[in-house]
C-alpha cells in the first residue's frame, strides 16, 4: 500500500470516511443523519507503524463539511451517480479487467472472458469510491477535476492494490471528461 500523510490533509480524510460511510449506509441501512454523526465523532482511524515500527492508533478529522457534503450528496443522488457508473462500466466492457474486480458470470470461464464489471457485482467497497468520486465530479464543480480524481486515487490505496487503483482512474477520468468537458 502507498503511504500517504494524511495528518496534513482533512479534505482527503474526508473523502476516505466518506468512501467507509457510503459504504455501511449501503450495507448496514443505516440513517443516513445516525451515521454522518457516527462518522464525525469517532474521525478516521488509522493503524499506523512509525519509524520504529509501534502501531499507533491515530484518529484524524475530516473537513466536516465536506464529509457531510458528499455522504449526503451520494445518498440524494444514487440513482443519478448510480447511472453514470453504470454507463461508463458499459463502455469499458471492451476492455479487459483484473479478475479480482468482479464476479464471473456463469459460462465466462469457459470462453476465458472476463467482462467488465456489473454495477451488481462490483466489489462494493470498490463501488462506495466510484460513487464518492462520481458524485463529487458532478456536484462540486467549484473543486478541480484534477484534485478530486487525485484524492479518491489516494483514498483507494488505502483500502486496494494498483490494479484496482487503475481501474478507478480509467472510470473517474473517464466520467470526469464526459462531465466536466
Amino acid at each position: 500500500m502507498k503511504h500517504i500523510d494524511l495528518s496534513q490533509n482533512k479534505e482527503l480524510v474526508a473523502r476516505i470516511m466518506a468512501v467507509q460511510a457510503c459504504y455501511e449506509m449501503e450495507h448496514n441501512k443505516k440513517p443516513v443523519v445516525a451515521l454522518i454523526e457516527e462518522f464525525l465523532k469517532r474521525g478516521l482511524e488509522l493503524h499506523q507503524e512509525d519509524e520504529d515500527d509501534v502501531t499507533q492508533d491515530t484518529p484524524l478529522k475530516p473537513h466536516g463539511v465536506l464529509f457531510k457534503k458528499i455522504v449526503q450528496g451520494c445518498h440524494r443522488r444514487k440513482v443519478d451517480v448510480e447511472s453514470i457508473l453504470q454507463m461508463h462500466i458499459v463502455q469499458k466492457e471492451s476492455e479487459p479487467v483484473e479478475p479480482e474486480l468482479i464476479s464471473k458470470e456463469e459460462g465466462d470461464e469457459a470462453l476465458g472472458v472476463i467482462t467488465a464489471p456489473k454495477e451488481k457485482e462490483m466489489e462494493p467497497l470498490l463501488k462506495s469510491v466510484l460513487t464518492c468520486g462520481i458524485y463529487e465530479l458532478i456536484a462540486h464543480d467549484d473543486i478541480d477535476a484534477p484534485l478530486i480524481v487525485n484524492d479518491y486515487l489516494n483514498a483507494t490505496h488505502s483500502f486496494y492494490e494498483k490494479s484496482q487503483v487503475s481501474f478507478v482512474n480509467g472510470i473517474l477520468d473517464a466520467v470526469s471528461k464526459a462531465v466536466r468537458g
